[in-house]
């Protein structure tokens, strides 16, 4: 643990000692290194402030979205706002907004990762809910069928009760048919 520490130390110097711009350059990374990353800390914190609100705090931060300006960074908030939601029609409209915002050519690969990772989250939350409304349509199906069932087996143990009666009543009437023909 403390050669690590050390040995991450060290190349912090060392990258420290270099022009951003040719750091850069090995990556394909466009800009300098600590705009960016200042930008995706910006950004992934906006994501963390988004994951502690209730589905009532975000809607209420939602209805204030009209009268803000439309910055990346904005509509990438109006998709976190929607996802906190928690509804099917609110991680729609965040996959809707990813989608949209990772079509943007000017985002930067950092920027688009996270981007990516949300939409991939949102793809989950939708498909998840598809498969758990599922679900509760085949368990309901199969509860209604039960039921269906239950009644067709009591009718058949009625039926059968019926026929065993009837045979005793038969029976009983054949004895008392013969006792009265021996008389």
């Amino acid at each position: 643990m403390k050669n690590t520490f050390v040995i991450m130390l060290v190349l912090m110097l060392l990258a420290g000692c270099q022009n951003p711009n040719q750091i850069n350059e090995g990556w394909g990374v466009r800009g300098p290194v600590i705009v960016e990353l200042e930008q995706v800390i910006y950004w992934l914190q906006a994501a963390d402030d988004a994951i502690k609100l209730s589905p009532t705090q975000a809607q209420k931060r939602l209805d204030q979205f009209s009268v803000m300006r439309k910055t990346r960074y904005n509509v990438f908030r109006f998709a976190l706002l929607n996802q906190q939601l928690d509804t099917r029609s609110g991680w729609e409209r965040a996959r809707d907004t990813l989608r949209e915002l990772a079509e943007d050519k000017n985002i930067n690969e950092d920027l688009l990762w996270i981007i990516r990772i949300h939409l991939h989250h949102n793809q989950a939350l939708i498909n998840n809910h598809a498969s758990q409304q599922k679900l509760t349509r085949e368990l309901a199906k199969s509860q209604q069928e039960r039921l269906l069932l239950e009644e067709k087996i009591s009718a058949i143990t009625h039926l059968e009760q019926r026929i065993s009666e009837r045979k005793e009543q038969a029976s009983e009437d054949v004895k008392a048919n013969g006792e009265t023909r021996e008389k």
